[in-house]
């Protein structure tokens, strides 16, 4: 009985030992950059997620950085990633991204909705990429910003005078319905631009991926925005001297604009 059982347990010892090591050392066609895979399945997942006070590189990616090179190997949540801060090759990412597919954890594709611009790659994902930067791009959000304040105000006090929770994906539908049945005739924002790209009788946009894109929209401009400025606002409140050549730069710049 005894010699069984041992012969069991050295066998799991095995194959645990053969599937930890196949972890750490993945196959791959070509030659993977260093770095650590972390625990199995579990990776490195606590040490990327782990929260940080910096305003400078997450520490995850600078100690990487320092040990392995701008281009490093590892694992969080369950899927193992090459990251990647070289310019150069980032910058040829993003030139052939028709061949490359971006991924998020399954859990942000429920939120985001399984259609919206982040999990589409493509001719789909650079037609809605072209279509929003046609908004959202400077030329854009010169003409619309004075109104942003004001519909923003309008819709929280609405809202607010409900007096229950607002599911924002759903009260964002109901918005685009009420836009669809009663449109403007200046297309004036978001809503009136998708509402005539609806329209159109070879769009390959539905109201679905619309849906999906616009509520991803909000995430996506609420964390780099109020990060940028939140930043911005703090630094120079603690550098007095850069505030102050800052602002004779605008002076300068509005002068100009005034006297051409």
């Amino acid at each position: 009985m005894w010699p069984l059982s041992s012969l069991i347990a050295a066998l799991a010892v095995v194959a645990i030992t053969h599937w930890v090591y196949r972890w750490r050392n993945p196959k791959c066609n070509g030659k993977l950059p260093p770095g650590s895979m972390g625990w199995p399945l579990l990776g490195e997942s606590i040490q990327f997620f782990a929260p940080n006070r910096t305003w400078d590189t997450p520490p995850f990616i600078k100690k990487r950085i320092q040990r392995y090179g701008s281009i490093f190997r590892t694992s969080f949540v369950g899927m193992k990633v090459i990251v990647s801060t070289d310019g150069d090759l980032n910058y040829k990412v993003f030139q052939q991204e028709d061949q490359f597919q971006s991924w998020y954890p399954e859990s942000m594709t429920r939120v985001f909705g399984k259609q919206n611009p982040s999990v589409l790659y493509g001719y789909l994902h650079k037609y809605l990429k072209n279509m929003m930067l046609h908004l959202v791009g400077y030329g854009g959000l010169k003409k619309m910003l004075s109104e942003v304040e004001t519909e923003a105000v309008k819709a929280i006090e609405k809202w607010a005078e409900q007096g229950t929770t607002v599911e924002l994906k759903a009260a964002i539908a109901d918005m685009l319905k009420e836009r669809r049945e009663n449109p403007n005739d200046v297309n004036s924002d978001f809503f009136d631009f998708v509402v005539e790209e609806l329209k159109q009788d070879d769009t390959i946009v539905t109201e679905a991926i619309a849906l999906d894109m616009m509520f991803m929209l909000l995430f996506a401009s609420y964390e780099t925005t109020t990060l940028a400025l939140l930043v911005a606002v703090k630094l120079l409140t603690e550098n007095p001297k850069a505030l102050k050549e800052l602002t004779e730069e605008h002076e300068k710049i509005l002068e100009m604009r005034e006297n051409p």
